[in-house]
């Protein structure tokens, strides 16, 4: 299965802006969406993976995909059957009627979210690393932050929840994401989506918390 993903190790020094600019990220999936990727096949679409342009998302009735063009602080909300083509700035319906709504985000807050972790084919989980900067600082802007998104979202929007784990996990918060999975298990049971976000925190956790092997004495 094809995901367009950023690994482990300090890939952000190696990614110039055009990069960022070109990454569209998942970040809610509801129904069986498929997605035909170039290069790749046809298989079902997942949360939390990269799109690349030229990428083919089919709608069924029903289905809904959120996406967000980092470099653009650009989120679309894609709903009803067709076929949904990702392009450099934005996604075009290319068959059907699907329908789709769009706001505007705060530019940090896209490149923020753009953190979360990927799944890599081989099942190992990797991240971006950032820059260190003050933690208490940094925790009160990014809950400033989170707090806002909350009150312009839907209360099923599991998009705060995206930023708030990012910044969290990116500030080695790593307690506090452990908390905040336990909240969004708690007030998103039905959520395939939260449940993926869930299951992507939990593997980076025992990630980081897992201490490397020691290599055998005389190698």
């Amino acid at each position: 299965m094809r995901k367009t993903l950023l690994l482990l190790g300090g890939l952000l020094t190696g990614m110039g802006s055009s990069a960022i600019a070109d990454t569209v990220l998942v970040t809610s999936v509801q129904g069986s969406v498929g997605i035909d990727a170039i290069g790749a096949g046809k298989t079902a679409l997942e949360p939390f993976v990269r799109l690349q342009e030229g990428d083919r998302l089919s709608l069924p009735a029903g289905a809904q995909v959120n996406l967000v063009y980092v470099g653009k602080a650009r989120l679309e909300a894609w709903q009803g059957a067709g076929t949904v083509v990702i392009g450099e700035s934005e996604s075009k319906a290319a068959t059907g009627k699907p329908q789709v709504q769009v706001r505007s985000i705060p530019p940090e807050a896209a490149r923020q979210m753009n953190r979360t972790p990927g799944t890599a084919p081989d099942g190992r989980v990797g991240m971006m690393r950032m820059r260190s900067i003050p933690s208490h600082d940094a925790v009160a802007r990014l809950e400033e932050e989170y707090r806002k998104m909350r009150a312009q979202s839907a209360g099923d929007d599991i998009l705060p929840d995206v930023l708030l784990l990012a910044g969290l996990f990116d500030l080695r918060q790593y307690d506090r994401v452990e908390a905040e999975l336990k909240r969004i298990a708690r007030e998103y049971p039905t959520n395939a989506s939260a449940q993926a976000l869930q299951d992507l925190y939990a593997k980076a956790l025992a990630g980081v918390r897992t201490p490397p092997e020691s290599a055998p004495p005389g190698k």
